[in-house]
């Protein structure tokens, strides 16, 4: 299972285009906390969906050390190549129409005052708006967001409120967030503060899927970051179907997560 780094992302030649980017990480302690989670504690694909790992993506929020996006196979089979030129401004676009339903081109005009007219046109294109009885609607969620579960976890080896402070930035755009720490501090108020934040709790030797304390789920899209990691983990499973090859890319596809 390969995880998407900046190390790796060589192997999805198209990802940065469609603007990921990801912080390199540097060695230490934490560093081989993440890699030791990753290669040991990550629960399974359920059967229909597909799993990818992004280590420290770059959000408006900071650099989430290990972020695990589970989509629904026959939901991104549907993904069309149109969707990879949309950037920021579009996927804001989205997220609005589909959380709203509909909404009317001036008042459009007044929430995203920059760039509205090419980016409603670049998400007509895609197939995912279109413009009935005078106002603009998005296509049915259903049928666009093929995530299923957003995991966030935030490795911490010294400040766990630190830590803590992160995990609880992550619900942002994650349905789960998750601590993670190398053992489970003797400090009474952790398990408190944890709850307090709607976080969970893992360890070194904590599979995902038993965590110590169970993270408050969220809804998905819990923002228009959701609907990115949806963009991202579509195009690392479609690219090498929708796109021809370039001179100088792996010979084989990227990875099909299992």
């Amino acid at each position: 299972m390969l995880a998407i780094t900046a190390d790796t992302i060589h192997a999805f030649p198209y990802l940065q285009e469609a603007g990921l980017f990801h912080r390199r990480t540097s060695e230490g302690e934490e560093r081989r906390l993440v890699d030791g989670f990753i290669q040991s504690n990550l629960s399974p694909a359920p059967v229909g969906q597909a799993r990818f790992v992004f280590v420290e993506p770059r959000l408006e929020t900071g650099f989430p050390d290990l972020v695990i996006v589970y989509i629904d196979v026959d939901v991104a089979r549907e993904w069309k190549l149109d969707r990879a030129a949309l950037g920021k401004r579009e996927i804001c676009i989205l997220h609005h129409l589909t959380a709203c339903r509909s909404e009317e081109q001036d008042r459009l005009g007044l929430l995203f005052p920059q760039g509205l007219r090419s980016g409603l046109r670049k998400l007509e294109a895609a197939g995912l708006v279109c413009q009935l009885d005078g106002r603009w609607r998005a296509q049915p969620r259903r049928s666009l967001m093929a995530v299923r579960r957003i995991v966030a976890i935030e490795a911490k080896v010294g400040d766990w409120r630190a830590g803590l402070e992160q995990a609880f930035l992550n619900r942002w755009f994650a349905s789960e967030s998750y601590l993670l720490l190398p053992t489970i501090p003797k400090s009474s108020d952790l398990k408190v503060e944890l709850r307090a934040c709607g976080v969970g709790l893992l360890t070194a030797d904590t599979q995902l899927r038993r965590p110590l304390v169970a993270a408050e789920k969220g809804k998905l899209p819990g923002s228009y970051a959701s609907w990115l990691f949806n963009e991202w983990a579509c195009h690392a499973r479609n690219a090498s179907k929708v796109y021809p090859k370039r001179a100088g890319a792996p010979r084989r596809g990227p990875l099909r997560a299992r």
